[in-house]
């Protein structure tokens, strides 16, 4: 009788080429195989609105590298250029309207973003966003003053 730990002593590990698939435990019973999110971001990225174009671009290495999510930062327009994003101005601008002086987000515009979604879900990664609903700026006079909601 054999075993299926013995059978991969004798013949080596099963690699998976796909995250799908599912793996089988020694007892004979199936497990999910692991998932790997990548945190996409840190605070001190480059302010140069290519964001989404550098991590779509890495996309296909970080699939084969066995990433199954990329958590990225808030993609909302903040309060200034260069925000991280966590000082919400406008929920519905992913840097497409021409506000707070620019279009685009410190992170890039729409159509990076969209491209990005798009190429992580075509090499099986899934896109976790960041929100931060409870953090909103208000411009609340011609000064330009803020007051935190």
């Amino acid at each position: 009788m054999s075993s299926p730990y013995l059978n991969e002593m004798a013949h080596g590990p099963r690699i998976s080429t796909s995250r799908r698939e599912e793996s089988m435990t020694s007892c004979g019973e199936t497990c999910p195989t692991n998932q790997t999110m990548l945190q996409g971001f840190e605070w001190y990225c480059p302010s140069d609105s290519k964001h989404w174009q550098r991590l779509a671009a890495a996309v296909p290495s970080l699939s084969a590298l066995g990433i199954t999510s990329i958590w990225i930062p808030p993609a909302t327009k903040s309060h200034g250029i260069g925000s991280n994003g966590y000082s919400l101005y406008d929920l519905y601008d992913l840097g497409e309207f021409d506000q707070k002086g620019e279009t685009c987000t410190k992170w890039g515009d729409k159509e990076g973003l969209v491209e990005l979604v798009e190429t992580a879900n075509s090499h099986g990664i899934a896109i976790i966003f960041d929100s931060n609903g409870n953090d909103n700026l208000v411009n609340c006079s011609s000064a330009g003053a803020f007051i935190l909601c």
